[in-house]
């Protein structure tokens, strides 16, 4: 995947101030937003547990590779 479309998602995920009614505080887990090139990785707060935890997103680009 080009850079850019990879950047623009992350930025996309990066601007949501809430994840699924519970995840605030999005953060990529580094500057590539994750080393695979299947995922991307975020560092967020659990509203609910009240700790850092890393979540996944699958990278729609890559949907029907193996």
């Amino acid at each position: 995947m080009a850079i850019n479309h990879r950047e623009n998602y992350l930025k996309i995920i990066e601007g949501q101030p809430i994840i699924l009614d519970r995840f605030v505080d999005v953060c990529r887990i580094n500057p590539n937003g994750g080393e695979g090139n299947f995922l991307f990785v975020f560092k967020v707060t659990d509203t609910i547990t009240n700790k850092e935890v890393a979540i996944k997103f699958y990278n729609p680009l890559k949907r029907g590779e193996t």
